[in-house]
């Protein structure tokens, strides 16, 4: 194929003389599989070449080379001589003991090259060189033996079978491309233009499914699915599923082989189902009763919140009334009318008798008391008041790139993107990893050495069960400067430095489930005087980081350091204004041998010692999610837990900061907090080419107490928080990313600390507990966790 006079394109045809299928390869092949269609250019009928020629008895490293003479081909059909001695020689050639040259006795029949016998070691040369096209480099005609063809995308690769065993190689088997495969050249994976020769188009469909189940550190709470339960922490144990199916679409302008694309528009549909079932009540929604009470009443439509004079509900036929404070009864509200709103709402437990209406006069069953019910339930463990399984769909990722220009001849470039875009600001995420809608500006110079990000951020507020994006405002504006440095001092090492700046302009926000996560429900909360309605606060934070990753020698190396300062309108705890100064620090470093990495890694981030002064020390992210000491293998970093029945979480999930958030995407940074200070090793394992496996042990230290200590209003808590331990898989049985198969396990034995924070009760209750349980809890916690992960 070669460039004839203007743009057009050619097809050659094989030469006089060239090779030609012989009766037996092709009668072969048609038993094999149907005919190929043939491939016509013009009006002359010209047809690739479907099946490979004979192979000659030389041994010849490259099979396409078919240009042999006809003279060369009679020599070739001769019978081959001994293969232990020269033709006309008598020179011995290399001989392997017990091996007969072209069986091939260490490849199983499917691998064999359809060579034939093999004469000799050496193999056959050719040179190769460019012919002289004097008419179409000067424009004046096509080249001999062609045909023009404007579009070169349609001009298909000769069929050619490598091997005996077509199914080992099929690049050039059929006919190309096709609408869609994932492994051969189709229309719907970027191969070949959609519109004229260089406006392609690629489809993605991707599913993840996550199963879990885990035991978290649960407050037992005022209304509990153990009504007998005195402990100040309940039944932590929980199941939680989610699935995401998305399906994205890029359409884009330019060869991307050796050039970034000239534009390109990407979309991304994600529709999310999560479904959780927990022990304890206050978990899945603010209501006691569950996410969807109205939808489980056992009997009966949603009683009319009407009958007791109370704020009409929110809406259709849910029994979640309105916020706010309903006012004076107009009438006296009897006994028996509460008993009748509340009764078709609650479960019978145990061996109880299913509750009835009463008369509101004289208290009495409207009907005959229907028998006990019979089981062995004792409490509404895995009732309605327990589980929840919500859906949302939402427009992950909506933006446009746009090609500013090249300043290099080696394509070091500026391009933009704007819309809803996926962004990491550091090699693992310490600081913030999000997609949200905000524009950015990034390039490359220096033969790609040296990259660079300048992105704006326009935060969305998040879906409160999946962490998707919704469409409006949160009023928090993320900006992120940043530059790489690749070969810095050291070939294979790449450094970085950043800028961060968060300015989240708070106001008061309640979750899907009900709950209020700004301002945070603790501490002290300003209220409006006239309405008493909460009061946001805004936090305006600026990082200043230098990060690092790469190879020194054999020595793998990832380390990272921050400084944050700012200040926050009114931090809770501390209850005034507070002026922010904290550090973070991470180090990992790893070493390869043959087919494992050893790994030490340590993390730090400061905590603040005098929590109720006007410098708040403790360090918190913007929007973090790090791939450090394990991961989301590891049961610390995975998993988010409240702090000791209070309105704020311990630590969020997928984070390594115990920051007092009252959530990680619809909250705010807290950074009035005990810190913490993290060591670990761990080793990376490849087991098979398909398998990976992950082993890490973990030990956390809380650098203060003190803010623990002010927020739980308690007089002890040790600073050692305990050991986590953890073991996963990867597979992906392809030896692609189509289909990934990980699980993993992983533990947690608390501390001194975590026991100070979590005990049970403290004091014996006379009655109700014994001595026995005073100051009890769990022995360890654990998650377990099955994903799969499948795409085109």
């Amino acid at each position: 194929m070669a460039l004839s006079g203007g743009d057009s394109f050619a097809e050659e045809s094989p030469p006089p003389g060239g090779v030609q299928p012989d009766a037996r390869s092709e009668a072969k092949s048609k038993t094999k599989e149907k005919k190929k269609p043939q491939f016509r250019i013009g009006e002359s009928g010209l047809s690739v070449q479907e099946i490979p020629p004979k192979s000659p008895a030389e041994f010849n490293p490259d099979p396409g080379a078919w240009d042999i003479t006809a003279a060369e081909r009679l020599k070739l059909e001769q019978p081959p001589p001994s293969p232990t001695t020269q033709a006309g020689t008598g020179d011995t050639l290399f001989q392997v003991p017990g091996v007969t040259y072209g069986s091939e006795p260490s490849l199983p029949p499917s691998l064999r090259l359809p060579r034939g016998a093999v004469l000799g070691r050496d193999p056959k040369t050719k040179i190769f060189t460019y012919r002289e096209y004097p008419l179409g480099r000067e424009g004046l005609g096509v080249l001999p033996y062609s045909t023009p063809w404007p579009i070169r995308w349609a001009l298909p690769f000769p069929h050619w079978t490598r091997y005996h065993d077509p199914t080992h190689e099929t690049p050039y088997m059929y006919e190309t491309p096709r609408l869609w495969h994932p492994y051969e050249q189709s229309f719907l994976k970027g191969d070949v233009p959609i519109i004229g020769q260089d406006i392609f188009t690629n489809l993605t469909v991707s599913d993840f499914a996550m199963f879990e189940d885990r035991v978290l550190p649960v407050a037992s709470g005022v209304s509990s699915a153990q009504p007998s339960s005195s402990e100040f922490f309940g039944r932590g144990q929980q199941v939680f599923g989610s699935n995401d199916t998305s399906v994205s679409v890029d359409i884009f302008k330019g060869e991307t082989a050796f050039k970034p694309v000239t534009w390109s528009l990407h979309a991304n549909v994600v529709q999310n189902e999560t479904w959780l079932r927990v022990r304890e009540d206050n978990l899945t929604d603010i209501d006691p009763r569950g996410s969807n009470p109205a939808n489980q009443v056992a009997s009966g439509p949603a009683p009319n919140t009407a009958a007791i004079q109370a704020i009409p509900p929110a809406g259709g036929n849910s029994v979640n009334v309105q916020g706010g404070n309903p006012g004076s009864f107009t009438s006296t509200v009897n006994p028996g009318d509460l008993f009748n709103y509340i009764a078709p709402q609650l479960q019978p437990v145990a061996g109880a008798r299913p509750l009835v209406q009463v008369n509101t006069a004289t208290q009495e069953p409207t009907k005959k008391l229907p028998p006990p019910k019979g089981g062995s339930q004792s409490d509404f463990a895995g009732s309605h008041f327990t589980y929840r399984d919500t859906q949302y769909t939402a427009l992950q990722e909506a933006y446009g790139e746009v090609h500013i220009g090249d300043i290099s001849d080696n394509y070091d470039f500026i391009s933009s993107r704007f819309g809803i875009q996926p962004f990491v600001s550091d090699f693992r995420g310490f600081i913030f990893a999000d997609t949200n809608f905000g524009a950015r500006i990034f390039g490359n110079a220096d033969n790609n050495r040296e990259q660079y990000n300048l992105a704006l951020f326009n935060m969305r507020e998040k879906d409160t069960n999946s962490d998707l994006n919704t469409f409006d405002s949160r009023d928090q504006n993320v900006l992120v400067a940043n530059i790489y440095k690749q070969d810095f001092i050291w070939p294979g090492y790449t450094t970085q430095l950043s800028f961060h700046m968060n300015l989240d302009d708070g106001r008061t926000h309640y979750d899907r489930n009900g709950f209020l996560v700004r301002p945070e429900p603790l501490g002290t909360v300003p209220s409006d005087p006239k309405t008493g309605a909460p009061i946001g606060h805004d936090v305006n934070a600026y990082y200043f980081g230098w990060t690092g990753d790469g190879h020194i020698g054999r020595i793998n190396i990832t380390h990272a350091f921050y400084e944050v300062i700012g200040e926050d309108s009114f931090n809770q705890l501390a209850g005034q204004k507070v002026y922010i100064n904290a550090q973070m620090a991470a180090l990992e470093i790893s070493y390869d041998h043959d087919w494992y990495r050893i790994k030490l890694s340590g993390f730090y981030a400061s905590g603040d010692s005098k929590p109720t002064d006007h410098v708040a020390t403790g360090f918190d992210s913007i929007l973090d999610n790090p791939q450090f000491i394990g991961g989301p293998f590891s049961w610390y970093t995975h998993e988010g837990f409240n702090l000791a029945g209070t309105g704020v979480d311990f630590k969020e999930r997928d984070s390594l900061v115990p920051d007092f958030r009252s959530s990680k995407a619809e909250g705010q940074a807290n950074f009035d907090n005990p810190g913490v200070l993290i060591a670990g090793i761990g080793a990376d394992v490849d087991i098979t080419p398909r398998i990976k496996g992950f082993i890490n042990a973990n030990y956390i230290w809380l650098p203060t107490t003190e803010p623990i200590r002010a927020a739980l209003e308690t007089g002890r808590v040790r600073n050692d928080f305990g050991l986590d331990t953890s073991v996963g898989f990867k597979v992906r049985p392809l030896l692609t990313d189509n289909i990934i198969l990980s699980a993993g396990v992983g533990f947690f034995n608390p501390g001194g600390g975590y026991r100070d924070i979590y005990r049970n009760i403290t004091v014996a209750v006379p009655g109700f507990t014994t001595d026995a349980n005073q100051g009890k809890v769990d022995k360890y916690l654990y998650n377990v966790f099955v994903t799969l992960t499948l795409k085109y």
